[in-house]
């Protein structure tokens, strides 16, 4: 090999390795784009996983507040279904009472309304005895 075809070899030989390492530098920015897009789609994961756990932690916070408001109404009408129950019952006794108390007047009213009846009919009686004694 003379000197001019061996000038021409390492000169293609530099061309072709000047054009691999211009390719090699492509693919090497294209993988560094890929790969700074990979880090911020990353990124915006990151904060979308942040706003949902903010946004699940709220859900159990207001499910939290909503069991105690059930908890406490459930205990408010408890309470107001027994009182309710217990003046319901207590009307009842009363009125039981009350019944009783009116049967044992009308007991008695019945006995002096037969007594003054006997009275009316031996008095009827007597004044026709009166009347026809005359």
């Amino acid at each position: 090999m003379d000197n001019d075809k061996f000038q021409e070899f390492v000169l293609q030989s530099l061309s072709t390795l000047i054009e691999g390492q211009q390719a090699l530098e492509k693919r090497q920015q294209a993988l560094e784009e890929g790969q700074l897009s990979l880090i911020t789609g990353q990124k915006s994961l990151e904060k979308r996983q942040q706003a949902l756990e903010e946004g699940q932690l709220s859900f159990v916070e207001r499910m939290d507040r909503l069991e105690q408001l059930q908890t406490r109404m459930e205990q408010t009408l408890t309470n107001k279904v027994d009182a309710l129950f217990d003046g319901y019952a207590l009307r009842g006794d009363q009125i039981a009472g009350f019944k009783n108390h009116f049967d044992r007047r009308l007991d008695y009213i019945s006995g002096d309304v037969n007594f003054l009846m006997r009275k009316y009919f031996q008095h009827d009686e007597e004044i026709r005895e009166l009347r026809h004694a005359e």
